[in-house]
């Protein structure tokens, strides 16, 4: 007659109420940006055929700029919820960190990740090449983060609604950022390369600004959380 006592569901990235009020909270806005970054996006990738260089610096707008700053906040989002459920699925849900603190704490490493690389690229451009070929070096960065960010919602909602697929979205989500990045790397090689030993500053630029600052998200989601 008194029926059973319910029992508590497990806490898991997918049923914290925090962590899907986050991601929601970061993706209906970045939807709303959507043509904005797409428009940048087509024109960096006309760049990379065309030998106008004016094409990705042209003058961005305020709402180019908010769109590219969403964007770009919901990269770091959609890395921090995948980082941290590859680590719940390493560790069987035995996490020191609850999901909406974790992908948090992660996410946040992937944005000091993106500042170090924009700092970076400044000190680099600075020191090897024009100001003109800098400014559009860094804006190359900042709409190839912006469109990353909305690829990466597909591995990193499955590896949250789906846990078993934990580690395939996370090789998925590696696959789409080396993508974007052998993009980038096109570029950069474009704008800096004038002679056979500039090659050397192109090998030590992927050696600090593309691998270094990695190990911040990816310590603070598979060893801290």
């Amino acid at each position: 007659m008194q029926g059973l006592s319910p029992e508590l569901l497990p806490l898991t990235p997918a049923n914290d109420p925090v962590l899907r009020a986050m991601v929601w909270a970061l993706i209906i806005p970045a939807l709303i940006f959507l043509p904005s970054v797409v428009r940048l996006w087509g024109k960096f990738m006309t760049s990379l055929s065309r030998h106008d260089e004016k094409l990705p610096a042209a003058e961005r707008t305020l709402t180019d700029r908010l769109a590219q700053i969403v964007a770009g906040l919901l990269c770091c989002m959609m890395w921090g919820v995948l980082l941290y459920c590859v680590a719940f699925r390493m560790r069987g849900g035995n996490l020191a960190l609850e999901p909406g603190l974790g992908v948090g704490l992660t996410a946040a490493g992937a944005v000091v990740c993106g500042l170090i690389q924009f700092i970076g690229y400044r000190v680099v451009g600075f020191a090897f090449s024009t100001p003109a070929n800098t400014v559009i070096w860094i804006r190359s960065l900042a709409v190839n983060i912006a469109m990353l960010g909305y690829w990466m919602i597909i591995p990193a909602l499955g590896a949250m609604l789906y846990p078993g697929m934990a580690y395939s979205m996370l090789w998925f989500g590696a696959g789409l950022f080396l993508l974007f990045r052998i993009a980038l790397w096109i570029k950069c090689f474009r704008i800096f390369y004038d002679s056979p030993f500039s090659i050397v500053y192109f090998f030590l630029y992927l050696c600090t600004l593309e691998t270094v600052p990695l190990l911040i998200p990816v310590g603070i989601g598979l060893f801290i959380c």
